[in-house]
Order: structure tokens, then C-alpha cells, then sequence
């Protein structure tokens, strides 16, 4: 609806919940005849009366009644889409829609999301932990608006900006008989069974490429979504797996670093084509300048007892 037929339902809305012309314009900063006129050329397009004349007033039909339902709808509908609308301007209100990658749900996105909301209380979140693949199909479809994953180049109207190396570990159970030592070569753990991520996810290619380059392929024991799972399968000591080093693991872990050492990028990735609200813009740019400025080395320590 264009303003002309907006403040026109609005009057007819108005006049059939009892108001006068005179009110109605007066509340408008309109002039009698002009809610006059309209309300009559709402009859045009309806084709039916919508008031029976009473005198010098008017009086709701059943015409009347039925579109009355239909106006009371429409126009709290308009304002709700309004009002949201406006509240996407506002970067210290509205939703973000976040995606990451799963492992940085142990440590890093509750620090990231607490730090923002202590910020930025208003501030909401949806969010989505997945694999890589399915979290940048997400945002390049519009229904996510800012990342925190691997780069990825399939998808060139993706932008992602670098913001830390991740260090890829060996985690083995406490007791294992590797759990005391240094970094180890792959082939170390060539006979042993991997509790591994499912295919879809990055770490999952990063798993098959690093044991491929060893020389072997994984024997697979568990293939999961899900990191405490595939941790608490290694803690009971059914295998060993390949993970992103953290700054604690849950107890009855040790993480080892690897011989050759293996990293990953971990950077934001945004569509700059797709809308955001201003809250996702903010949060963005946060984001980068928030994590960009974590010792990430110092504060995992790899090659210590976890």
C-alpha cells in the first residue's frame, strides 16, 4: 500500500470502531471532505457500501464488518514489518545470525557472544553450528549473516577475512601411551581407531588429507556431529582423533602436536551483496576486531598436559 491507501484504511478502521469524520480528520491533520473522499472511494473499489447513512452519521454494515476484519489485519501486520524494519537500523538491537564451526563452541564463541551481549544487552542471536560446507551454503543463500569458519572457494561472493591460526592436535586418552610426550608423527597412531568427524565437515577433509599424507588410511570407529561426543568416545578409550587444539580439554584428554605442525585459517566470512541489519554489521566488525587480537598460541599452549 502506498500512504494515501494506508491512512485510508486506517480512517475506515477508525470511523467503524465508532469515531466521527470530524474526529478521525482531526487526528489526521486532514480536512473533513478529504476522509470523506476516501472512505468513499473505498466503496468504489470494494463495489459494495461499506456504512448505512443514519441521519447525518454512519453506521458499520455487514459489508463493513467483514473488510473491518480484513483492515484490522492488514494494518497490524504493516506496522509489526514497520517496526521491525526500524529496528534493523539500530545496531544496538534486532537479531544477528551467526553460524560457526562446531569445535569453537567449546571455548571461543561463548567467550565472543558474552563479551557482545555485555555490550550490547538488546542484542539477540540465532545461531547454527554445523560444518563448513553447510554453514557458507547458508550465508551465501541469505539465510545467515555473518560467519566464523574456514576460507572456502566456492563460493566467490563470499568474502573472508583471516583473523588466527588454529593448531591441529592429536587427542589421545590421559592414559594412552603417548599421553606424556612431545609432538609425534601421524604414523605414530597409524594402527589406532579414529573417532573422527562426519563427511561435510572441514575437519573431517583436514583428518583424511593429514593421514592420507602419512601414508595410511584411518580405521574409523566412530563418525559423529558432535565434539563432546567424539571426545567423552576417546576419554573411554575406544580411539584417538584429530582436533583443533584448545585452551583446556574436559578431563581425561591430552592433546599432542603433531610432527609436521598443522594449522588452519579461522577468519569472519560475510556476503557484502546480502542485506544485513545494522546489529550484524556491528557485530561484525566486533568480531574481527575482538579476535584478531587473540594470542591464540599463548593461550592454547600446545605441548603441554591439557
Amino acid at each position: 500500500m502506498d500512504d494515501m491507501e494506508t491512512s485510508v484504511l486506517r480512517s475506515f478502521v477508525a470511523v467503524a470502531e465508532g469515531a466521527t469524520i470530524t474526529e478521525v480528520a482531526g487526528e489526521s491533520f486532514v480536512t473533513q471532505p478529504t476522509v470523506t473522499r476516501g472512505l468513499q472511494r473505498l466503496e468504489t473499489e470494494v463495489g459494495v457500501p461499506l456504512f448505512d447513512r443514519v441521519g447525518r452519521g454512519l453506521r458499520l454494515n455487514r459489508n463493513g464488518e467483514v473488510l473491518l476484519t480484513a483492515a484490522r489485519r492488514a494494518l497490524t501486520g504493516l506496522d509489526t514489518a514497520v517496526a521491525e524494519i526500524a529496528a534493523h537500523r539500530d545496531p544496538a538491537a534486532g537479531t544477528v545470525r551467526f553460524g560457526f564451526l562446531s569445535p569453537l563452541s567449546n571455548w571461543l564463541i561463548p567467550e565472543l557472544l558474552g563479551e557482545y551481549r555485555r555490550r550490547f544487552p538488546q542484542v539477540s542471536f540465532a545461531l547454527r553450528q554445523d560444518g563448513a560446507a553447510r554453514i557458507l551454503t547458508a550465508l551465501a543463500e541469505g539465510t545467515l549473516d555473518v560467519l566464523l569458519t574456514i576460507p572456502d572457494v566456492r563460493h566467490p561472493e563470499v568474502r573472508w577475512e583471516p583473523l588466527f591460526d588454529e593448531d591441529i592436535a592429536l587427542v589421545v586418552p590421559a592414559g594412552h601411551r603417548l599421553a606424556g610426550g612431545a609432538a609425534v608423527p601421524l604414523t605414530e597412531v597409524a594402527d589406532e581407531t579414529f573417532m573422527i568427524f562426519a563427511a561435510g565437515y572441514g575437519l573431517r577433509s583436514v583428518t583424511d588429507g593429514m593421514c592420507a599424507a602419512a601414508g595410511f588410511r584411518p580405521r574409523i570407529g566412530f563418525e559423529g556431529h558432535d565434539l563432546t561426543t567424539l571426545y567423552g568416545l576417546i576419554r573411554a578409550g575406544c580411539g584417538v582423533g584429530i582436533f583443533p587444539a584448545l585452551p583446556q580439554l574436559p578431563d581425561g584428554l591430552r592433546q599432542l602436536p603433531l610432527s609436521p605442525a598443522v594449522s588452519r585459517p579461522i577468519g569472519v566470512a560475510w556476503c557484502p551483496g546480502n542485506y544485513r541489519s545494522a546489529a550484524a554489521e556491528a557485530f561484525r566488525s566486533f568480531a574481527i576486531d575482538y579476535l584478531g587480537a587473540i594470542d591464540y598460541a599463548g593461550r592454547v599452549a600446545l605441548g603441554r598436559p591439557a
